[in-house]
């Protein structure tokens, strides 16, 4: 009896240390890549140090970030990438008090950086933000970056959806179609999306999302407090080894292998990313991973100015940061600029 207690005791404890050893699932949410960099890094194996030791991931792609939050809401994803509206309607809306931002996805409008591009058909009268009364205003989803920065510029000029404009939604890959077709006046388009060589002869850029509103925290990813700090250690890992790829990608000697790369990844041809990606033709990606917190709060305020939420938030009492900041102290400065 006493050596069945001892095997049966030795077989417990082989299960609980393989279920310690066992690597974190973790689910994350993506838009559009590679403005979202993660899933492309995530599949380089070369760049990875951690993946499948202690951590795993699961990315799966979502129309734009409000869809992600209600996903998040949902405790269906681990981390998601949010729009700066998104983080107001999650924790005011939504009552997910416990978000928390864990690092910088990419900004839009930095200067010398991209800014979303508003295309008109090359016959429209429309010729920049002046024109916009009376016209159909198409973006990727309602409720996201560029639908709230229309929404915001055109609240300051006392026009009102529904009654001065409308706002509809479509998949980025039928915008383009959607404006040759006149379903919509004014379309919004992130790379590569933008460089469509269709719209090279037929369509020309008539403002971008900073003409509306300025610089945005365009994307970021968030967490719970609680996968935090239950998870702080593989996530570390997660990161370092994120940091690690970013690094590389943003490395000018490496841009002619990462656009093939990414290419590849998105079957676009590796000749509409030259000349842009990872380039001053690109968004802004913080080789650190960290967020403008000055200028979230910026967007924040003008999400509560038009009513999406009953108040601003400080974007402050919801940043954790130190995953991102212990990751990059592993690896040592970025070779970025």
């Amino acid at each position: 009896m006493k050596r069945i207690a001892l095997a049966v005791a030795a077989v417990a404890l082989l299960i609980a240390g393989t279920a310690a050893a066992d690597p974190l699932k973790i689910r994350q949410g993506y838009g559009s890549a590679p403005g979202s960099m993660a899933p492309i890094i995530f599949e380089q194996a070369n760049l990875l140090k951690h993946a499948g030791k202690s951590y795993t991931v699961e990315f799966t792609r979502f129309a734009g970030a409000a869809p992600q939050m209600t996903a998040f809401a949902g405790n269906e994803l681990d981390l998601a990438n949010f729009a700066y509206a998104n983080l107001s309607m999650a924790v005011i809306n939504a009552k997910i008090e416990d978000a928390r931002i864990v690092a910088d996805g990419f900004q839009d409008g930095v200067p010398g950086y991209y800014s979303v591009q508003f295309f008109v058909n090359k016959d429209s009268p429309i010729k920049g933000i002046d024109d916009l009364k009376g016209t159909v205003i198409a973006t990727n989803a309602i409720g996201g970056a560029a639908d709230i920065a229309v929404r915001g510029f055109m609240r300051g000029r006392k026009l009102e959806e529904k009654t001065d404009y409308r706002l509809i939604e479509g998949g980025f890959a039928t915008l383009v179609p959607m404006m040759f077709d006149h379903k919509a006046d004014v379309i919004a388009l992130v790379p590569p999306f933008n460089y469509d060589p269709r719209l090279k002869d037929q369509g020309r850029v008539a403002f971008t999302q900073s003409d509306l509103i300025g610089q945005t925290e365009m994307n970021f990813v968030v967490a719970r407090a609680s996968f935090i700090a239950k998870n702080h250690d593989a996530l570390v890992d997660f990161y370092e080894d994120y940091l690690h790829g970013l690094d590389w990608f943003l490395d000018p000697k490496n841009r002619s292998e990462a656009i093939d790369i990414v290419a590849k990844w998105t079957k676009v041809p590796a000749e509409q990313y030259q000349g842009w990606l990872f380039d001053k033709g690109d968004y802004y990606h913080d080789p650190n991973a960290l967020i403008n917190a000055d200028v979230l709060k910026k967007n924040l305020q003008t999400v509560a100015d038009l009513g999406i939420v009953s108040r601003p938030i400080d974007p402050n009492q919801y940043l954790d940061q130190g995953i991102v900041k212990e990751a990059r102290k592993r690896l040592g400065p970025s070779p970025a600029k």
